[in-house]
């Protein structure tokens, strides 16, 4: 067999194996999907017992203090107060940055937390802004979301708001920039080792033959990022754009400098796309203009006259009670929000899981597809493709 016919053969291999990992999920394979479910976890936690041996000074000294913290918080003495102070200022920062890197992390797998709690966040501060007149209010704890006495309210201006949410919203997109450098690091050690990932095979296919619009929108992405670097890069991450995982990829891959993607995706994520879509939320939930969405809502949809406004009316009359929002009785809207954010924090483990498998499954079929290649008899490359 020679060359020519060799990789044809290898290539209706390969279109066998994807077709064969795409039929293992919960749907159509439930029982295998749980048996490599169990076998990926089992991986991991082989890697994380490796990594811990291999850095056990790291390991450990991480354990010495994180021991010492905790008994210095537990021991009396004036130094707890400033020990509070710090524990809420790193559960904030960490809360925050985290939700922004469940965001981003993954290849399309990511958790929209914007939706789910930074844009809540800000359209509950901007509504409480709005009616009470003052942005002096609590954001945390049992009295949050509180209308202060009426000496502290002024009148509230667009700016006021924003500062208000702009630490959590900053935070949020530093760590959406952090959730883009797996794929970064990724390909650039596959680049390194002169290995090849599925992911930069596919940017190849689109490149050599774009098939439909989306192929053609990346292949122009990736022409721009490649093209212009650090502005190509803060381009795309200044603007809500679905396809940015391909940055960290195409950057990994041709070796961009570290510095040079993170410092553009950090200014794009963090300070240019995170202030636009604070900026539209504040707009939009500033309670005059949600009143009037209301209205048009109401006018040209089935919903009942009135029903969503007495909904706000609500809302509105908790701010100025002596209980905070956090603490009322949950609506029948408030559990079928709660409902949204289980089932989609459901599909984020999902994906998250169907994502490993089907890593785990590649890296297997790419050890076989170099296993013909060392010995390409033909019963096994007939064999392979069927």
């Amino acid at each position: 067999m020679d060359a020519t016919q060799l990789e044809e053969t290898i290539k209706r291999v390969k279109e066998n194996q994807r077709r064969k990992r795409q039929k293992i999920n919960l749907i159509q394979s439930p029982f295998l999907f749980i048996q490599y479910t169990f076998i990926v976890l089992w991986i991991n936690l082989i890697k994380l017992k490796n990594y811990c041996f291999q850095h056990s000074k790291l390991f450990f000294s991480f354990i010495l203090i994180f021991l010492a913290l905790l008994i210095s918080y537990n021991t009396p003495g004036t130094h707890q107060n400033r020990l509070e102070t710090l524990k809420q200022s790193i559960v904030f920062c960490a809360w925050w940055i985290g939700l922004g890197v469940l965001s981003s992390i993954g290849l399309g797998t990511g958790l929209h937390t914007f939706v789910l709690y930074l844009g809540p966040h800000i359209a509950k501060v901007t509504l409480t802004a709005t009616e009470c007149n003052s942005v002096n209010f609590l954001t945390e704890g049992p009295n949050s979301f509180l209308c202060p006495p009426p000496e502290l309210q002024t009148n509230v201006e667009f700016w006021d708001i924003l500062y208000k949410v702009q630490l959590e919203a900053i935070l949020w997109g530093f760590g959406t920039a952090l959730g883009e450098l797996p794929p970064y690091f990724i390909a650039r050690a596959a680049r390194l080792a002169g290995e090849s990932i599925q992911e930069v095979e596919e940017l190849r296919d689109i490149q050599a033959q774009p098939e439909t619009i989306v192929d053609r929108v990346k292949k122009f992405a990736l022409k721009i990022i490649t093209r212009m670097g650090f502005f190509g890069i803060l381009l795309f991450a200044s603007i809500p754009n679905p396809l940015f995982d391909l940055a960290g990829i195409t950057c990994g891959h041709f070796l961009v400098p570290f510095w040079t993607f993170f410092g553009a995706t950090v200014i794009g994520k963090a300070l240019v796309k995170t202030h636009l879509q604070v900026f539209f939320v504040i707009s939009v939930f500033s309670v005059h203009h949600l009143e009037t969405f209301i209205h048009y809502v109401e006018y040209y949809s089935p919903i009942p006259s009135g029903t969503l406004i007495k909904i706000i009316e609500e809302e509105k009359a908790k701010l100025h009670g002596g209980h905070s929002v956090n603490q009322t009785k949950h609506t029948f809207f408030g559990k079928l929000w709660d409902l949204f954010l289980i089932l989609m924090i459901g599909y984020f483990v999902l994906s998250i899981v169907q994502s490993s498998i089907q890593s785990y499954l590649t890296q297997i079929d790419d050890e076989k597809i170099e296993e013909l290649r060392r010995n390409p008899s033909t019963e096994a490359l007939e064999r392979a493709a069927r």
